[in-house]
């Protein structure tokens, strides 16, 4: 008796999966089952240990990561890896540069601004072993810059390796 109830509750679950799957002829105005992209896509990020979190995401729900060669993230086959870790370089730069003021702390500093925004068109990552001399400050009494001081300082440096590091 408890066999044959069981074989009836079986057929009457498979009927009501059938019907939800829309096994049968679909009535007009029947509702039916579909899916939404946020159902699908994916976003995956990953901490890394030189810059801040890798990150992506997919609307079609392939996403990944792993920790080879310092860490990535992979979206729709296209990976991001982590940034490597910056190193100087070995190879020294000498940039000269000057600056005007109304005083030789005032030229000085320009001149120094001028000096490391010229390491910083050659340094992606950035310059390091910086070391600035200061060259010459002389007063100018006529023009093109009247009652002005002029400054010159030298600045020497290393470049960070490699130019994407962090």
């Amino acid at each position: 008796m408890q066999t044959d109830e069981l074989w009836r509750r079986g057929v009457l679950l498979a009927v009501v999966v059938l019907a939800a799957c829309n096994a049968g002829e679909a009535e007009e105005g029947a509702l039916s089952l579909e899916s939404s992209e946020a159902e699908l896509s994916c976003q995956v990020s990953r901490q890394c240990t030189t810059a801040p979190a890798v990150s992506c995401s997919s609307a079609n729900g392939v996403c990944s990561s792993g920790a080879e060669n310092g860490g990535w993230v992979e979206c729709d086959a296209a990976r991001t890896y982590c940034p490597p870790a910056c190193t100087c370089g070995s190879t020294r730069h000498v940039e000269e540069a000057g600056g005007y003021g109304f005083n030789c702390a005032q030229a000085y500093g320009k001149a120094s601004e001028h000096a490391e925004r010229r390491a910083a068109r050659m340094c992606p990552a950035g310059a390091c072993n910086l070391i600035e001399t200061q060259v010459a400050c002389d007063f100018l009494p006529e023009e093109p810059f009247p009652d002005q001081y002029t400054a010159i300082v030298s600045l020497e440096f290393s470049c960070k390796e490699p130019a994407n590091c962090r």
